[in-house]
């Protein structure tokens, strides 16, 4: 080997590196041996876990907390489907993750490798994104895309799949190569302003509103409004409302915290009801929020 190449279980470290990741928590295989070997040498912060559902929990629980990009990692077979009820949790949570997957080294994928199983098209609907990487130098340019979506819009889990002979393959890398962009370092990433003409109509329909009710969901977090949020709210009288993510929205203690809203509310669906303008912010409305979708009545 070129004493200049680096493998791309290392330049998988070096760009993880690049974006001030970690921790990271995981189990290895054989298929990510450089990657494991790189983060000793290299200093990324990793936490071996005795069991990838616990290891995907806990960078989901990381992100949820401080809003940086959670890091699992996993072999091939069991070890990626044990990451997918985790993944799932996050997809539908909105936590930035990424997870990087071993997988069969693809001169013998098909061949009945140990452990090999369809991975792909099993992780595939658990998360925001699936990249495959096919070639050592292009792993700085698929953790950028990995990070950047895994953070931008509505964040979620991106799962990066390295069979094996990309993690143990090597390149010769300049050190220009392991850029990243700060902006998705975390969340929210790239945000943009609301149309004025459409923000100008939600003002004046609170201003003519006599009973105007704030409905929050865990987007509120996600952006971290919850500053802004409680200055509205006080600042128009508006009570609010939250989803269980959602919570901490306002300050429970708050004379102005209605409480929970949907299957789980004791006054605030009352409050639904009466209210003549209803304010959603960073909420799906989805099935608990809204009582099976019976309210708001329609």
């Amino acid at each position: 080997m070129n004493t200049n190449e680096t493998t791309g279980g290392e330049a998988l470290v070096r760009m993880l590196l690049a974006f001030e990741a970690g921790p990271m928590f995981g189990m290895g295989g054989y298929q990510l041996l450089p990657f494991y070997d790189a983060a000793r040498r290299l200093g990324l912060r990793h936490n071996l876990i005795n069991d990838e559902r616990c290891a995907v929990f806990a960078a989901d629980a990381y992100a949820k907390v401080s809003n940086r990009v959670g890091l699992v990692d996993a072999t091939l077979g069991p070890g990626a489907t044990n990451l997918l009820t985790g993944l799932v949790e996050a997809l539908n949570a909105g936590s930035p993750l990424v997870a990087i997957v071993g997988d069969a080294h693809r001169d013998h994928a098909g061949k009945n490798m140990t452990q090999e199983t369809d991975q792909v098209a099993m992780l595939r609907p658990a998360c925001k994104a699936l990249l495959r990487i096919d070639a050592v130098h292009r792993i700085p340019e698929i953790i950028r895309r990995a990070f950047a979506i895994a953070t931008s819009g509505r964040p979620g889990p991106v799962v990066v799949d390295v069979p094996e002979d990309i993690a143990h393959g090597t390149h010769v890398f300049d050190e220009h190569d392991f850029e990243a962009d700060p902006e998705h370092m975390a969340v929210p990433a790239l945000r943009c302003r609301p149309d004025a003409a459409v923000t100008a109509r939600a003002a004046d329909l609170i201003a003519k509103a006599r009973r105007p009710l704030l409905l929050c969901g865990g987007g509120i977090h996600i952006s971290g409004a919850q500053t802004a949020l409680t200055h509205l709210a006080e600042t128009c009288g508006i009570p609010v409302a939250h989803t269980l993510t959602g919570k901490g929205s306002i300050a429970c203690s708050n004379p102005l915290n209605a409480g929970l809203f949907g299957r789980y509310d004791r006054i605030a669906n009352q409050l639904i009801e009466e209210s003549d303008c209803l304010l959603v912010v960073g909420c799906k409305l989805g099935e608990i929020a809204t009582k099976r979708y019976t309210i708001p009545a329609t």
